[in-house]
């Protein structure tokens, strides 16, 4: 638990290690508290949390992956991100992962993986221990893509998020 002189450096550490926010909770006094309840939680009220965000100091880098889905196979798509969390590693890079499909065109997706920055993403690319489910992720592909998917690789410049 850190005190308030601290958080700074907290937050720093948290968005060092590859959080995208960091929330922490105070308690504070609750006038409205009731005899009873103030007996239990001497007088403060139920923390709330108090979003602190901060930008990243190194570019994050992204791809975005367009797929052209067999017709009528988008119901493998949770089969297949099901394969990419098992060969993931924790210390990867990726941020995030975020599969869309197309509304006017159901057989269209398009991926897009954030990751903290390019080298990373190209060390997980090579990461020996990813290859064992990089299999079981190929044969998923096999079974659910038309074609090779096309690739673009992107430079996050801003990000935002409520």
């Amino acid at each position: 638990m850190g005190q308030p002189g601290e958080i700074p450096d907290l937050v720093a550490g948290h968005l060092g290690a590859g959080a995208d926010e960091v929330i922490f909770s105070f308690a504070f006094p609750d006038a409205d508290a009731d005899a009873d309840a103030g007996r239990h939680s001497g007088g403060l009220r139920s923390s709330r949390p108090v979003p602190c965000r901060q930008a990243r100091r190194s570019p994050m880098w992204a791809q975005l992956i367009k797929i052209r889905l067999q017709p009528g196979k988008a119901d493998r798509i949770p089969y297949f991100f099901e394969q990419l969390r098992a060969a993931e590693q924790p210390d990867s890079g990726l941020i995030r992962e975020t599969a869309m499909l197309d509304q006017a065109d159901p057989d269209s997706m398009v991926v897009l993986v954030v990751f903290e920055s390019e080298e990373k993403a190209r060390a997980r690319e090579q990461d020996p221990r990813r290859q064992a489910g990089q299999e079981a992720i190929r044969a998923a592909m096999a079974d659910m893509i038309e074609g090779q998917p096309e690739f673009l690789d992107l430079t996050v410049v801003e990000e935002m998020s409520l």
